[in-house]
């Protein structure tokens, strides 16, 4: 086999196992432990590919943020509008496939770490990628994109369903 595509699946079944535990505790909970045994991996295979549970955090959303990108990407023509109409129906369809996780978080990470990195992140994503949209003439925007990817993300983090 492969040897990225071995490291690409082992990476990734640990993203779903720390997905799957954090349905069930808030985040500063979970031990590296509990995500090897949810995952039926060593605990040193586990370090051979990441170097704690944050860096594990990091590469989910990472990856989560990636495929969202590619689909708004995929789905959106030149015009900034409706990139930004793309990205809000892929978001939000995305929040409501995983309802249950978004609500854990919500629930069980009442210091709201993990929330804040996630929407850290995925603002960052969102500014790099507009910015790159930009620079290749794809769009360009009269409000700074800065204050764009911010409302948007600022409005996706208040997010509550019921």
């Amino acid at each position: 086999m492969d040897n990225s595509k071995e490291k690409i699946d082992i990476n990734l079944i640990l993203a779903n196992s720390l997905a799957n535990l954090l349905l069930e505790k808030p985040f500063e909970k979970i031990k590296v432990i509990d995500i090897c045994k949810n995952a039926n991996i060593p605990r040193s295979t586990f370090y051979y590919h990441f170097n704690d549970k944050y860096e594990l955090l990091e590469f989910t959303i990472n990856s989560l943020s990636d495929k969202l990108s590619k689909q708004v990407i995929n789905d959106s023509s030149n015009d900034f509008l409706q990139y930004i109409d793309n990205f809000i129906k892929v978001f939000v369809e995305y929040l409501n496939e995983n309802k249950n996780l978004y609500i854990s978080l919500i629930n069980k990470n009442k210091d709201e770490f993990t929330l804040n990195v996630l929407f850290t992140m995925v603002c960052s994503d969102l500014k790099e990628r507009l910015y790159e949209e930009k620079v290749k003439g794809n769009i360009n925007p009269s409000i700074p994109i800065d204050f764009i990817a911010e409302f948007y993300i600022g409005g996706f983090a208040r997010l509550r369903f019921n």
